[in-house]
């Protein structure tokens, strides 16, 4: 029982350990990149690149998930709650709101998907008009 203990702690660290290996080493390809890209005088956009590589809005795109999701959870419990608090919630809105909001929520999830393919189009345009 013990030795189960042990090896189910140990596979837990091991885990842990692998975990924090591959953080440094993509925290290092970060770096490593950061500094091609700076370096680079054909990259015009290297600020666009490193926040595609690092991910910058992966914490707005978990905070509107975990605001959409949060109903659906809630609904498992008291769907009756969850049908009377939106009810109220939409009727008591203004129409203009509920556009703003649905618009920024689109944009934040709709721009994050689009940057790599922005970046190559504005890229390869920088490019052609580079050699003219």
């Amino acid at each position: 029982m013990i030795g189960a203990i042990v090896g189910a702690i140990g596979s837990l660290a091991k885990g842990w350990f692998e975990t924090k290996k591959a953080q440094q080493e993509t925290k290092k390809a970060s770096a490593e990149q950061r500094t091609r890209l700076a370096q680079s005088k054909e990259d015009h956009n290297a600020e666009w690149q490193m926040a595609v590589i690092e991910n910058s809005d992966r914490w707005v795109k978990r905070i509107s998930f975990i605001m959409f999701t949060l109903p659906f959870l809630v609904a498992a419990i008291s769907p009756e709650s969850v049908r009377n608090y939106f009810t109220i919630a939409i009727q008591s809105m203004p129409p203009w709101y509920i556009k703003i909001y649905g618009s920024i929520t689109g944009t934040i999830w709709g721009i994050s998907a689009l940057k790599p393919t922005i970046q190559g189009i504005v890229g390869a345009f920088k490019k052609e008009n580079s050699k003219k």
